[in-house]
């Protein structure tokens, strides 16, 4: 293939996908390396950027990817860590540290990935164990104090029984009917 071929064809790929809707079904290691490839052809990442009419830390967060491990650059090519908190984990210098965060953060959700990645970064001597526990920890007590809304239409009759009920009890509308709700599921 010509270089000017391979050029418009790595040009053609980057609008593509960061213009389009694909980007979870994409080897993101290929466009880094293609992403290269255009940088050693075009000198800047800011003249990759305005070819491709994307800004210059799109550009850059691609081909940022360049500087994983190896291990890490199979982890983003087999979709185990997903491109962004690939991006993030190059800030980490260190190459065993890096892989074992990587290790760490494989297949988990962009911003339990995206924690880690900021914790280690903020103190690197942490140990992986801790980190863990920490993103477990909090990620219990998020789901603990979710609380989940719904609308519930009442005939007006049962209203006004559930209003009487709450000026008597002197609580909240809301807590009568979740104190009801409650009682009669624990009854079954």
């Amino acid at each position: 293939m010509n270089n000017q071929k391979r050029i418009n064809d790595a040009l053609n790929l980057l609008l593509t996908i960061t213009k389009g809707s694909k980007k979870k079904a994409v080897d993101w290691i290929y466009i880094t390396e293609e992403t290269d490839f255009l940088l050693k052809n075009f000198g800047s990442l800011d003249k990759i950027a305005r070819e491709t009419k994307n800004s210059r830390e799109t550009i850059r967060q691609i081909w940022s990817l360049n500087l994983l491990t190896n291990e890490n650059k199979k982890r983003v090519s087999e979709k185990k860590i997903l491109m962004d908190a690939g991006s993030r984990l190059t800030k980490i210098k260190d190459q065993n540290l890096q892989n074992k965060v990587g290790k760490v953060i494989e297949n988990m959700a962009s911003h339990d990935a995206r924690e880690i990645i900021q914790v280690v970064n903020n103190d690197p001597e942490i140990s992986i164990e801790k980190i863990k526990k920490l993103v477990i920890n909090d990620k219990i007590k998020t789901e603990k104090e979710k609380i989940f809304f719904t609308l519930l239409p009442l005939e007006k009759n049962l209203y006004l029984k559930l209003k009487n009920l709450s000026i008597k009890n002197k609580k909240s509308l809301e807590d009568v009917i979740i104190e009801i709700i409650r009682d009669h599921l624990e009854e079954e």
